[in-house]
Parts: C-alpha cells; structure tokens; sequence
C-alpha cells in the first residue's frame, strides 16, 4: 500500500524488447528515492525512455521511430535479436493502494516490413488512447504537460524559456488550455456579430436618405404623367393625320400599276416564246457537248496509258545506252590487255634468244679452255725435272704458306662471287621496283580518272534524288493542297447551303445587295457596307439586343464623306430602290461616353456600355457605331434594364438581351417581335459574303494546283534515271576499288624490295671491304711465297733462259683467270636472262587469264544488249499503236468541235432574239418597277408612321376588326424602332418597306381642315401639331422624372422596416455572442491565474532553498512577471533568478551551474502547483558543481519523504556519488557484451542508516 501523504509511485518496469533491453527485463523495485547508476552508453537513459514511451509521449522525442525502438542486435539472426514486437509496462500503486498496470506495446501495422503501430492497455486490456491519458490524468500525471520528465540536456532549455513558450506550459499545468479553442470561436463569433451590426446600421441610414430622394421623385412623377397624357392626344391626331394623306397618295399611284402591268404580260409571252427556241438549240448542243466530253475522256485514257509505258521506255533506253558503254569501255580495255600480252609474249622471245646466245658463249669459251696451253712455255727434259725437282722442294718448304694462300684465295673467290651476286640483285630490284613505280602510276592515274568519273555520277545522282524529293514532296504538298481545299470548299459549300436556307433574301434585299455591290465597283474603298455587315459581336446574347438598340439605323449603309452619301442617295434614286440612309463616316460628330458612365456600371456590376460589344472590322470605323449607339446600356433581363434606367438621376437609354427598350424619357417598348429577329439575322450577311468569296479562292486555288498526272510521269522517270546512275556507279565503285588496291599492291611491293635493298645495300659494302682485305692479305703472302720461289729457282731461270720463273707461271695464270672470269659472266648473264624471262611468263599468262575473264564479261554484255534492244523495239511497235490511236481520237473531237461552233451560230441568232424580248420586258418592269417604288415608298412611310405611334406608345382609332400592332410584312422586319432619333445626334433613320395588309383606322375622328389634300393646308396643319407636340416635350424634359418613383416609395418604406428588424436581432446575436465570451474568458483567465499565482509564490522559497548556504544563508531570489495581466495566456510570462551576491541579469547570463539551479526551482514550483505522483530526471545534475548537487540530492531527499508536504516518488539518473548517498535505492545499470543487451540490478539501502545531514 502506498505510502502516507504520497499520491502513488511506480513499483517497477518490465520492459520486453524496448532498445538496448533484451527480451524480458524487470526494472524495479524503485522507492520513493531512487537514483539509476551506471557507466556511460549502459542503457540508463533508455529507463527514462521506457517510463516517457509507455506514459504516452510522442515517439519523435524519445530519439527514434517506433521501429528504432525495438531492440536491435545486428550481429545475431534470431527472432528475439531481431524482434517485431516489444512492450513496456508500469507497474503503478495508487493512492488506495492498487496496483495499476500501464502498458504500450509496439506491433507490426500489416502496412509493410517497415511499418508499425502502437497499442495502449490499462492491466491488460487494451484501450485507446483518450480512456488511457484520462486514467493517467487521474492520478495527476499531466502528459501533455510533461511537468515530472526533464530528460537528459533539457534542464538548460527550461531555464532559457521564451516568455511565450512558458505562458504555452502554464497553460497546460492550469487547464487554460482546454478553454483555448472555445476561447477563439467565440471571439471570433463576437467580432463577427459587431461588424455585422455595424454594416447593417450603416445600410439603415442608407435607406433613410434614399427613402427622402424617392420621395421628391414621387411627386415630380405624378406631375410628368398629366403632361404625358397630353403629349399622346396631341401625337394621336398627327398620326392619324399623316396615315389619311399617305393613304389617298397611295390610292393614285396604285391605279397607273394596274394599266402598266397589263402590257407587261404581253412582253412576256413573246419572251417566253423565244426562249423556248432557244432551249431547243441549247439541248442540241448539249448532246453535241457530251459526245465531245466522251471522246476527249478516251484520248486522255489513251494518253495516259501511253504515259504509264513512257517510263518503262525511258529505263530501256538506259539500260541499252548502258550496256552499250559499258560493252565499249570492256572492249577498249581487252584491247589493251591484248596489246600487253603481246608485248609480253614479244619480251619472252626476245630473251630466249638472248639465253641461247649465252649458252652458246659458254660452250665457245669451253671448247677454248680444252685448246689449251696457248704461250706456255716449253721445257727440255733435264730442265723439267729440274724445275719439278725444285717445285718439290719449293713446295715443301711453302706448303703451309700455299695452303693458306689456297684458303685465303678460294675465300676471296667466294666473297666476289657472293659480291657479284649480290650486286645482280640489287640491279634486278631496282629495275623491278621501277616497273612498280609505272604500274602504280598507272594504277593511280586509274583511280583519278574513276574517281573523277565517280565524282560526276554521284552529283548527278544527288541531283536526281534531290529532284525526286523535291517532285514527291511537291506531289504529297499538292495533294495535301488538294484534299485541303478540296475539303475547305466542301465545308464552304455546306456552310453556304446553311447561310443560304437560314437567310432567304426578300427581292427587295436582293436589288439593294445588288446595288451596293455596284456602288462599290464604281467607288472603290468608298463604299463599305451596311451596318450589320461591317462589325463582329463575340458574345452572340446581344445580336437581339444591339439590333434593337440601333432602331432603324441599324439597315444604314456606311460610306466614306458627305459627297459619297450624296452620290449613293442619287444611284438609289436612279435605280428605283426605297430609300436608305447613307451614314459618312468621315463626316459624323460623334460623343464621347463620359468616363463617370464608365465607373458607375463597373461599380454597379450590371449593364455594359452597347459601343463595348461591338467589333468593328475596319479601322475607322468605331467612330460611326459609336454615333449609332451613343451610350446605350445592355444588360441581361428586363428587371436589370428599369434599375439602370431609374436607378439614378442621369436617364441613359437601356436595351435588354430580349430587346425590351427604356428611352431616356422612361418609355418601354418590348414584347415579342419576329421582325426584330429577323433584322438580328443580317448580322451575319457578311459573313455570306466572305464565305462566297472564301468558295471563289479556293476554287481558283484548285484549278491552279499541278495535275497529277504530269507529276506522276515526272516522278517515273527520274526513278529510271536513278536506276541507272545507282548501276553505273556500282561499276565504278568496283573499278575504282580495283585501281585502289593495285596502286597499293605495287607500293607495298615497291616497300618490300626497298627494304630488301636497304638491307642489301649494307651487305655488299661489307663484302667490298672484306674482299679489299682478303685481297691485301693474299698480295702480302703471295709475294712471300713468291720471294722464296724466285730464290729457288734463280739459277734454274738463268739455265731457262727466262728473267724469272714467275713469268712462266703469270702467264698461265692469267689466262686461267681469263677464262674464269669470262665463265662467271656469262653464268651471271644467263641467270639474270632467265629470272627476266621466267617472271615475263608469269606476267604473260596473269594476261591471258584476265584476258578470258573480260571476253567472258564481254559476252555477257552483248547478250544482255541486245535483250534490251528487243524489249526497246516491242515497246515502240505498242507506243505507235497508241499514238495512231490518239491520232484518231483526236480527228473525232475536232470533228465535233466543228459541229458546236456550227450549232453555237445558230443559237447566237436565238439568243439575241431572247435578249431583245427581255430588254421589252426589262423595260415595262422599270417603268412598273418605278410606280411601285413611289407607291411603296408612300406605303413604306404608312408603315413608319404606325411604327412611330407603336414604339411612341400612341394609340391610334382602328376600326372593327383592325389590327393596331401593324402586322404587316414591314413591321416584321422593322422590329419596332425608336423613331426619336435621340441618341448620338447623327443622320436620319432608314425607311421600312413598305406593307401589303394595311391597318385600318377610323378618320371619322379627324376636323375637315384636316381632310384637305392640297399642299398648303397640309402643311399649315402638320405645322401647327407638331409646335403643340414639341411644347409639351419641352416641358416633360425639364422634368425628368422616375416614373417608377411611387413604387419605390413604397418598396423603400418597406425595405426600412425590415432593416429596423434585422438591426435588433443583430444587436441581440451580439450581445449573446459577448456574454458567451466573456464567461469563457473568465474562466480561462481564472484558471491560469490561480496556476501561475501558485508557480510565483513558491518559486521564491524553492530557489531560496536550493541556493541557501552557511555564507548565504538567505540564498537568492527568483520571481515571475507577467507582461499582460488582462489577458496573461496571450502574452508571454518572463523568469527572473539572482543567485546569492549576483546583481540583476538576464538568464542567457547566468552560468551553466545557475541555470541549472533556476531551472529546478521551476519545475519544482510548477510541480507544487498540480503534483505528480513522481519525478524523473535525467542527469540534470551534469553542469552543477559538488556543492550544488548536494543541495539539489538534498531537497529531493527532502520531497521524497512521506511527511513532506506536496511530496512525491523522485527518480533519478545520475553519476554523482551524493545522488547514491541520498536514495532509498540504486538501480545500476550495464552492458551484459555476451548478450549485447542491458542488464539491471537493484540494491535496497533501506537496511543502511540515514547519511549524515549536510550543514
């Protein structure tokens, strides 16, 4: 059971597999004081980390993953040195003395070989982590907090703590921090609630002052009806007026309609009689037309057929200019060959001659060797046997001398003939290495020429390759060209065929087309188009709405000046056309759109200036559609348009994407109209014609595009032509491959000899030198064999008669020598004779074999050329064939030709009758054409009149079964136009066309001086309505009310109240809001207040305690401030420690020893505030000196003891010896190396007295 006045304490560890603890370690028993011993790296800071691992604390401030955790040990291959699983448990006594058992156990996740998880049980039941951090928080253990863990190196930090990072700890030691969320949200719910109470006062005082400015609107509204209302009785008479006059004009002109149109129809049946004859002809000639069509298309076939065969022709044609070169070429170099063999067989014969003579030379001096003894001296018998007496003796006495002169003699002979040989064979390799050099030059000369000739083929061939891919890639670029224009003129097509059936042109649009067209032929660049045909809207919503907001200028037509307008109005006038209005466009004054307009709808967010939606499509232009829109607005519905157009005190006229119009003076004019629909359809008439002239250029392109035909000819013929080039030079890639490797056959040849001759060179030096020397030697000991013999024989010379005995021998001896040297010579001539010869025989029959091979190659090519001269006379006998047919063909098309041109007379003579029956017929309908238009024109100005009462909102008197809408054919097109002309100050607007179902009215109405037609008192009349109808728009004007004023009246009183009802429940939301925060806030504030009023009041004693000494006995101070005292958990708190004697400092000052201190007296004062049942330390103690970790392992005594108040359960690591004296027990810890693990042993000094206290 626990200890009286301790909250609990841990009992033991038991830690399975968790870092340097292998398998299952028992950690324990610990008492109230126990101090963990051990040498460094034994595994005592690991204990630290199994008490933080299993009470929670984040895996990444224990130094390591979870996996790094397990126990490692890398030099075995066990699974318990290579566990997967490990655990740690505490064993926990509480207050009431049962024992808890918390447990973290670490597992494999199933995710990876890598990935693991934790497990969290509470005695052997696993629970989450909330049930086991509330179980912990139970017995006070704070983990967040982590107030009772200093781990090793962290004690320094604590001191140095940021003041934020402080006011962070208090707020977990106090709990604040579970008030820290809710604290924001309602804050942040508070301030949203006064800014909205804040903007909804502010619109309250908004509506006030606009419910003030309705008000005056409201009554200047209810003035500006009664002069409306007078206005449209006014307007009423002078359109009924000008509807009765037009009408009796009307009536006149369609009376001389009907007389002319009777002698049109006899103009047209004798029209319609000639062109039935001339349809005869045409039909004639339209069968004669075929025939012709059918004959060309078979001579085209022919021709192509031809064509097809052309390039088979063309690569006959080569190959027997080919083989014909090549049998010519062949023939040049058998000839030579032949010339070289025969000079050859020339050269052989020539030295078998001379081998003949030498050895008939040979014999000659043979036979003159046996006659012998020619001058030899003759001897008596008693001389003879004397002079072989004396030999004898002579002999005898130079025998040794004689033999070495035979040796020495016969060596020498050997060495000049070894000489003389050696010399021959220099002479031969250099008369050899001289023929290499001629047929290396031959060789070369060869190649130069090939190479040359190679050279030229192989640029001919780039060329034709070039050709060949300039010809295809034009063939793919034209046919690419033809599939694109050819789909582009299909697309074009359809989409005129579209254009054409959406938009079918009324007659009198066509003559008016027709026209401008004229116009713009005749005045070149200036003459531009109608309105809708020379600008672009990209957003195709408004095309409804723009075309509304133009009204009638919309069918304008735009010129370039004044003098062009005037000049279009006489062609109109000329041609009988309704009348049109010519805009100039140089000319025009034209508005700008205040830039003020511009920042009230970009502010306002609804509506965009009309101008801004149109693009003009030529410069010069944005002046004329700034004229016709002046500053029109568009918005997107109706209800957007009546709060633009009433919305403030500057009127603008408003147009919506329906076509609904608000004028400036607040008339709206809207409904559906499929006139306006219509007339919104124009805009894409330039369109139509761009699309026709797009059609034009791409037809022209086409026809413009090469045939194909002619291309593919082109491109079969210069492939036969590569062929060729591609065969020839195949040949001379061989051929010139041949010279190459005999020019270097000889040089190789030409090197051997040269070096056999360097190397023979010195040789024959050397043998001249010895035979020099052999020669002295010989000389020496011959005239001392000599010396001795004339002695001997002295008197035997006298008895001879001879001056010397030598004289005999010399004589003989020379002619021996004579002989031998003849008999060398000649051997020598008639072995160098026959190597000549036996080396030209090997050249001669080289010759001959490449003689056979090249005839053999010869005959080959003349068989080849002449199958190729066979096919080359078939394909001419066809290409005959074929031309006399196209020949033929061709007689026939002219044939016909002729027939046409014959026929083509006949139907000129019909024509023309045709064309003088439509000129009758063209001019009874001008004439009609010119009744209808002044009549049409008075219709066209009926149709503006009721126009203008319709968009002017006048009723008119109709009669019993009349129509007041007008809808007539006009009106559907005219869409119902503004007729004021109010906006942007130009020209007058386009005339409508004219009706053909009137709108009846009753004239019973009208005053009799209102019935007269005659010209003056129509005009007095018209005079005197419109000066009454002007009086009183001047005075509507000056008005400018909000006909919407009344309505808005009410609406805005409406609108305040509301706002006053909307401002009290946001004034209550506020309030609620603040009450709510304030309640948390106080008890946030509460709770952190009574923690750190705690952590300040025992701080002081603490460090006192830990720094007093027999010097000190006061010890130092240390406090804590506050920099906010209103709302102290958003501000920092600042530490403040003065050790004994030590002036004030900041703590990064203090020394390590200090700080250590200041830091302990800290955590033992914030430990006092919500104490745990136990402390852990780890080494704290490292930066205190001996007398400091004295009174540190004192005061843990001191708190450790169960009749302390606040007491705990201290743990601590440490190496200093006073830690051992002061603890109830000593856990040490050390490395087992057999193991490679950590190992425990606990020694209990309960059995020992108390130390001895310290003074």
């Amino acid at each position: 059971m626990a200890e009286e006045g301790v909250r609990g304490r841990i009992l033991r560890l038991e830690v399975n597999s968790f870092k340097s603890y292998r398998g299952h370690n028992v950690i324990g028993p610990f008492k109230p004081f126990t101090t963990i011993i051990g040498p460094n790296g034994s595994g005592k800071s690991n204990v630290m980390d199994a008490i933080s691992f299993v009470l929670g604390v984040r895996t990444a401030q224990l130094r390591g993953s979870l996996k790094e955790l397990l126990y490692l040990n890398t030099a075995g291959q066990s699974a318990e040195d290579r566990p997967r699983k490990g655990s740690v448990k505490l064993v926990f006594e509480a207050p009431d003395g049962e024992e808890v058992h918390f447990e973290r156990a670490i597992k494999p996740s199933g995710a990876g070989a890598d990935s693991f998880t934790s497990e969290y049980k509470i005695n052997d039941r696993a629970v989450g982590w909330e049930q086991y951090n509330s179980r912990l928080e139970r017995y006070n253990i704070l983990v967040k907090a982590r107030n009772f863990l200093v781990f090793q190196g962290d004690i320094e930090n604590v001191a140095q703590m940021q003041p934020r990072d402080l006011t962070n700890l208090f707020e977990h030691i106090s709990g604040s921090a579970a008030y820290r969320q809710e604290y924001e949200d309602l804050e942040k719910k508070k301030a949203e609630a006064e800014e909205r109470v804040s903007y909804i006062f502010s619109r309250k005082k908004a509506i006030t002052q606009e419910k003030k400015q309705k008000k005056d609107q409201k009554e200047e509204a209810e003035k500006h009806q009664r002069l409306q209302e007078e206005l449209d009785e006014a307007r009423s008479a002078y359109f009924t007026w000008q509807v009765y006059q037009l009408d009796g004009d009307a009536g006149d002109a369609e009376r001389e309609i009907r007389g002319l149109r009777e002698q049109l129809a006899e103009a047209e049946r004798s029209l319609q009689v000639a062109e039935r004859a001339a349809e005869e002809k045409k039909r004639e000639q339209a069968g004669l037309q075929k025939d012709r069509l059918l004959l060309e298309k078979r001579a085209k076939k022919k021709q192509a057929d031809a064509d097809k065969r052309n390039p088979e022709a063309y690569k006959l044609r080569e190959e027997i200019a080919r083989h014909a070169r090549r049998l010519k070429s062949g023939e040049k170099e058998l000839g030579e060959r032949r010339r070289k063999a025969e000079e050859a067989g020339a050269r052989v014969a020539s030295l078998r001659d001379q081998l003949e003579q030498l050895q008939d030379a040979q014999k000659a001096l043979e036979a003159e060797a046996k006659q012998g003894q020619r001058g030899k001296l003759r001897l008596a018998p008693e001389l003879a046997e004397e002079y072989n007496r004396i030999k004898q003796e002579v002999k005898v006495k130079t025998a040794a001398m004689d033999a070495d002169l035979a040796s020495k003699q016969s060596a020498l002979e050997a060495q000049e003939q070894a000489r003389d040989m050696a010399a021959e064979k220099v002479e031969t390799m250099a008369a050899r290495m001289a023929a290499l050099a001629q047929q290396k030059a031959a060789a070369e000369a060869r190649h130069d020429t090939v190479a040359m000739s190679l050279g030229d083929k192989e640029r001919q061939l780039a060329e034709g390759h070039a050709e060949l891919d300039r010809v295809l890639k034009e063939g793919r670029h034209v046919e690419s060209q033809r599939n694109r224009l050819a789909l582009q003129l299909q697309d074009v097509d359809g989409q005129l065929r579209e254009a054409r059936q959406a938009r079918k042109e009324s007659e009198r649009d066509r003559r008016v087309n027709e026209a401008i067209s004229q116009l713009k032929v005749l005045h070149r660049d200036r003459v531009y188009g109608r309105v809708a045909h020379l600008a672009d809207i990209q957003d195709k919503r408004y095309v409804l709405a723009l075309t509304a907001a133009m009204g009638k200028d919309f069918d304008g037509i735009i010129v370039k000046d004044a003098e062009m307008a005037k000049a279009g109005i006489r062609h109109f006038r000329e041609n009988r056309l309704p009348p049109h209005t010519f805009i100039p466009a140089d000319d025009i004054k034209v508005k700008g759109v205040p830039d003020a307009l511009r920042n009230q709808l970009r502010q306002r967010g609804v509506g965009k200036l009309a101008v801004d939606l149109v693009m003009p499509r030529a410069q010069g232009l944005e002046r004329v559609f700034q004229m016709l829109l002046g500053t029109t607005i568009v918005t997107d519905t109706p209800q957007q348009a009546r709060e633009v157009a009433f919305g403030s005190a500057q009127r603008q006229k408003v147009v919506s994407l329906d076509g609904t119009i608000i004028n400036k003076a607040g008339i709206i004019t809207g409904g559906f109209n499929t006139g306006l629909e219509a007339r919104a359809g124009q805009w894409d008439g330039g369109a139509l014609d761009e699309l026709k002239v797009k059609q034009a250029r791409a037809a022209e392109a086409l026809d413009g595009l090469r045939p194909q035909r002619e291309m593919v000819a082109e491109q079969q013929e210069l492939q036969a032509r590569i062929s060729g080039l591609e065969n020839e030079l195949s040949l001379l890639r061989v051929d010139i491959r041949a010279s190459r490797d005999k020019a270097q056959r000889a040089q190789q040849d030409a090197a051997a000899l040269e070096q056999e001759r360097e190397r023979v060179a010195p040789e024959l030096e050397r043998a001249e030198d010895a035979i020099t020397e052999a020669q002295r030697e010989v000389t020496k000991l011959k005239k001392r064999v000599d010396q001795i013999l004339d002695r001997a024989f002295a008197n035997f010379s006298k008895k001879a008669g001879v001056s010397s005995i030598r004289e005999y021998e010399e004589t003989h001896l020379k002619e021996t020598q004579r002989l031998q040297k003849e008999r060398v010579e000649l051997a020598t001539q008639t072995a160098k004779v026959r190597q000549q010869m036996e080396y030209e025989q090997k050249s001669g029959a080289s010759l001959a074999d490449a003689i056979a091979a090249k005839e053999a190659e010869l005959d080959k090519e003349r068989a080849a050329l002449e199958a190729a001269e066979a096919a080359g006379a078939r394909h001419a006998a066809e290409g005959e064939a074929t031309q006399a047919e196209i020949a033929e063909l061709a007689q026939q098309v002219a044939a016909k030709r002729g027939e046409l041109e014959a026929l083509e007379a006949d139907l000129k003579e019909y024509r023309e009758r045709v064309a003088q029956a439509k000129d009758a017929v063209a001019k009874h309908r001008r004439s009609i054409g010119a009744k209808q238009a002044a009549a049409e024109d008075l219709l066209s100005q009926r149709a503006d009149v009721l126009e203008g009462a319709r968009m002017e909102h006048v009723e008119l008197p109709v009669l019993a079964g009349g129509d007041a809408q007008a809808v007539d054919d006009e009106e559907e097109e005219a869409a119902g136009m503004e007729v004021d002309g109010e906006e942007g100050g130009a020209g007058p607007s386009s005339a409508p066309r004219a009706g053909k179902r009137k709108v009846r009215l009753d004239f019973s109405h009208l005053p009799p001086e209102a019935r007269l037609r005659d010209k003056k008192n129509r005009e007095r009349w018209e005079r005197e309505r419109l000066a009454e109808i002007e009086e009183c728009r001047e005075q509507m004007a000056r008005l400018a009310p909000n006909l919407k004023a009344v309505d808005q009246y009410e609406a805005i009183k409406e609108k305040e109240r509301e706002q006053l009802e909307e401002l009290e429940a946001a004034r209550r939301e506020s309030k609620a809001a603040s009450e709510a925060f304030q309640a948390v806030q106080g008890a946030r504030h509460e709770a952190f207040s009574a923690a750190f009023q705690h952590v300040a009041q025992h701080i002081d004693p603490i460090y006192k305690e830990l720094t007093r000494s027999a010097v000190h006995p006061v010890g130092g101070q240390a406090y804590l401030s506050l920099d906010s005292s209103d709302e102290p958990y958003l501000h920092g708190i600042k530490f403040t420690a003065m050790p004994p004697t030590k002036r004030f400092r900041d703590m990064e000052q203090l020394s390590g020893g200090e700080k250590t201190v200041a830091a302990l007296a800290l955590l033992f004062a914030i430990h006092s505030y919500q104490p745990s049942p136990f402390f852990v330390l780890d080494e704290v103690d490292a930066a205190l000196d001996a007398t400091n970790v004295v009174r540190v392992a004192t005061y843990m005594r001191h708190m450790t003891r169960g009749d302390t108040q606040g007491c705990f359960q201290g743990i601590v690591i440490s190496l200093k010896d006073v830690f051992f004296e002061k603890a109830d027990a000593l856990v040490g810890v050390a490395r087992d190396p057999r193991r490679g693990c950590s190992e425990t042993y606990t020694f209990d000094l309960d059995r020992f007295p108390p130390p001895a206290a310290v003074p």
